[in-house]
């Protein structure tokens, strides 16, 4: 007899189309961290697509991408809660504490997260 199949975790919604989403990029906070998410050579790809665009202020200064590239390229330069609030929000780094909170609890119910993960560097 074939085994059960694995027991469903996830509840999946409607597709919603690119146009009905935005894409956040929030500034990385981990010390020394230079890299953002995405370029402004990127923002024109997913605006093709048909994703809103929304960069956290600042997100690519340390990368040498100032915000008026962003705007540039039909990105929307927004706060921090407005970039984690997105329907998904992409950085470099996993999400971590930020003070007194966590980056994890700017995040809106439902939204899709993309960012690297690496466990040998994160052990504890």
């Amino acid at each position: 007899a074939a085994p059960p199949p694995p027991p469903k975790e996830q509840a999946f919604s409607k597709r919603q189309p690119a146009s009905a989403l935005t894409v956040g990029v929030p500034k990385e906070i981990h010390a020394l961290e230079k890299r953002v998410a995405i370029a402004p050579a990127n923002v024109p790809q997913l605006r093709k697509k048909g994703f809103k665009v929304a960069v956290e202020k600042g997100a690519g200064a340390e990368a040498d991408f100032p915000d008026s590239a962003y705007q540039a390229a039909g990105a929307e330069i927004v706060s921090k809660e407005d970039a984690f609030g997105a329907d998904i929000v992409m950085k470099v780094r996993a999400p971590e504490e930020d003070g007194e909170a966590h980056e994890l609890d700017l995040m809106k119910e439902g939204a899709t997260l993309i960012c690297m993960v690496a466990p040998g560097q994160n052990v504890g």
